[in-house]
């Protein structure tokens, strides 16, 4: 498959770090992890470490995932606890 690389910068300034903090804080819903990593051409990684979502942005992610679980069937909840189980046990070597 062919697909455009993007070539990271790993030389940003200060002032490309307080912006991007600036723009996180104000408004986090339009300037994500992958449009703010567009934006300055840097890893989401980085971007994540510089520049974290505000408290209340993460609190409100929380509730609609809550929001989202709440409307799953019996079947879906099962497996999503399968999944969890299983993950924890391959962490732990049993798989």
């Amino acid at each position: 498959m062919r697909y455009k690389r993007r070539q990271p910068k790993y030389n940003l300034t200060k002032e490309h770090i307080e912006e991007m903090r600036r723009l996180r804080a104000e408004d986090p819903l339009t300037w994500s992890v992958q449009r703010l990593a567009r934006k300055f051409e840097c890893s989401t990684v980085f971007v994540q470490m510089a520049a974290p979502a505000p408290e209340e942005h993460l609190r409100w992610l929380r509730a609609k995932m809550e929001r989202k679980m709440e409307r799953w069937g019996p079947i879906r909840t099962a497996a999503r606890e399968d999944r969890k189980r299983r993950a924890e046990m391959l962490y732990r070597g049993e798989l």
